[in-house]
């Protein structure tokens, strides 16, 4: 975190924090930040959250509880992370987004060479994007701006900009209107 940034914990309860290298309870919540992280102006990080190394966490970002945000992950300003959801490494998140609970990404060598994918790219989540709950995100899929994905899908394609998607595996739905499109 940059230098006496405040940041918000659970209940709202105000705390400057300085970063430890093993498990802290701050206020009564266990959460795990180890090593160098950045994290934004105005945040709330919620009880037993894990954070890695590297990872840069923008302004007004909220990180709801049992949510685990791995090595080197970005994300953006004005961001909802909710509940046990798992960001993997590297991932980014550009920002103005909402996503739901239990959101999955992925990136792992062992599950990629598992369903055939040959991809050690992160998924990539652009500026608006909405994301419903208990969603997987398969390495390498791009998220487009502006579009919607429903709750329960698991995403092995890139969505691309203002577009709704949903089912396993995902399919296209339909395009988003003009009134629906978030600014």
């Amino acid at each position: 975190m940059k230098g006496g940034a405040q940041l918000k914990l659970s209940h709202n309860i105000p705390s400057v924090y300085t970063l430890p290298s093993r498990y802290d309870f701050i206020k009564g919540q266990l959460i795990v930040m180890e090593g160098n992280i950045e994290i934004g102006e105005n945040c709330e990080i919620q009880s037993f959250v894990k954070i890695s190394d590297k990872v840069k966490i923008g302004n007004n970002v909220t990180i709801k509880e049992y949510t685990r945000i791995d090595k080197g992950a970005q994300i953006g300003d004005n961001v909802q992370v909710r509940g046990g959801s798992v960001i993997c490494e590297d991932t980014i998140i550009e920002g103005d987004n909402d996503l739901g609970h239990s959101l999955i990404c992925t990136n792992h060598p062992k599950l990629n060479k598992f369903h055939g994918v040959d991809i050690k790219q992160p998924p990539m989540i652009k500026r608006f994007a909405r994301i419903g709950t208990t969603v997987t995100l398969m390495p390498g899929v791009v998220i487009g701006k502006n579009s919607i994905v429903g709750a329960g899908t698991l995403v092995n394609k890139s969505i691309p900009d203002y577009e709704v998607w949903m089912g396993s595996p995902c399919k296209f739905y339909r395009k988003i209107n003009e009134d629906e499109i978030v600014k």
